[in-house]
């Protein structure tokens, strides 16, 4: 039997994932505390990761509640092969990635870090679930990566209308990033950058908040903000 509330919790994964929704802003918007919203954030390829299985069972998606149900199957596996990649890099198995005494499975843990951080763009919180650590350790683990080789592998770009996806990936391309990356903010590039984009988007495109708002997720309030941030592209 599928879980009444399946289709909710991935709607609010996508939300958080693709649009950048804060916690806090997802427990307004669904009226659930924080807590509960943080648990349905945090459940994806954890015991994927941590016990080395590919089997876990996943949750249905609906075309009728989710934007594209295809995106976070292709996030996923983006996630996956990148996990692969780093194994092989660092010559371990996947069981070893969570051993915190094993020092090629911690370089390996940094390796993923950063590249979950500063090229697909995840909030600390989610790659600390990834990896088994604290979000404080995944913070330091982020700083600490020796291995910044760039991994043959990308993340789906953000569903977007072509416009914007052509800007996103100027700035990507300026930075040597991705376009995800900058479309989440997390890091403290990946936020000027985004600024950037809004700001071109606004000023160069003479698009509306109230439209950008509609196409990015992104809260009127927190577009204005940068728009009319120090001008910086």
């Amino acid at each position: 039997m599928i879980d009444r509330h399946a289709k909710r919790n991935a709607e609010i994964r996508l939300r958080h994932r693709q649009h950048g929704n804060s916690e806090r802003m997802l427990a307004r918007f669904y009226d659930l505390p924080v807590d509960e919203i943080r648990s349905i954030l945090h459940v994806p390829l954890i015991n994927m990761v941590k016990q080395g299985s590919d089997d876990q069972p996943r949750e249905a998606f609906s075309d009728s509640v989710l934007e594209s149900p295809d995106w976070q199957a292709a996030l996923d596996q983006s996630i996956n092969e990148l996990i692969e990649w780093v194994l092989r890099l660092h010559k371990i198995e996947r069981t070893q990635l969570g051993k915190p005494f094993d020092g090629n499975a911690l370089e390996a843990r940094r390796t993923l870090t950063f590249n979950l951080r500063r090229r697909w763009g995840l909030h600390i919180k989610d790659v600390a679930s990834l990896i088994g650590v604290t979000p404080v350790t995944a913070r330091r683990f982020d700083g600490e990566c020796r291995n910044r080789q760039k991994p043959p592998i990308e993340p789906p770009e953000p569903i977007l209308p072509e416009v914007y996806r052509v800007e996103l990936r100027n700035v990507a391309k300026a930075l040597d990033v991705t376009p995800l990356a900058v479309f989440h903010g997390q890091a403290d590039l990946l936020q000027r950058a985004r600024r950037v984009f809004l700001q071109r988007m606004f000023w160069q495109h003479k698009i509306d908040i109230c439209d950008i708002a509609k196409a990015t997720g992104f809260f009127r309030s927190r577009i204005h903000k940068q728009v009319h941030h120090r001008r910086a592209g």
